[in-house]
């Protein structure tokens, strides 16, 4: 099994659009393998907005806690934008860092 986190552009983006490249991400990991999971960022906004306590969590809010996510995954998948995206430059960085396979779009 393998644990798979989805990177790409979402600030910037409108957010049904974002919403969209990452749901259409999950399937195509999931369809790749079933044994395959695959992580979405974009799934865990309450959750962010519970653990900082706020209605508006800021890009640093979703960057720790995205990083977090990705220190628990096998992989990172690399969405086709995210070359326009400083997060998911950096979350790439952390995930080379730390000996994840990185897959691309």
């Amino acid at each position: 099994m393998k644990k798979i986190y989805i990177s790409g552009k979402i600030t910037g983006l409108d957010y049904d659009v974002a919403k969209q490249n990452f749901e259409a991400a999950t399937i195509e990991l999931i369809n790749d393998s079933d044994k395959n999971i695959a992580v979405n960022p974009m799934q865990y906004d309450g959750l962010v907005k519970k653990i900082y306590k706020t209605n508006i969590p800021t890009w640093q809010h979703y960057m720790r806690f995205d990083i977090k996510l990705i220190t628990d995954c096998d992989a990172i998948y690399m969405l086709s934008n995210y070359q326009d995206s400083k997060g998911a430059l950096a979350e790439r960085e952390v995930a080379i860092r730390l000996g994840l396979e990185v897959i691309y779009q």
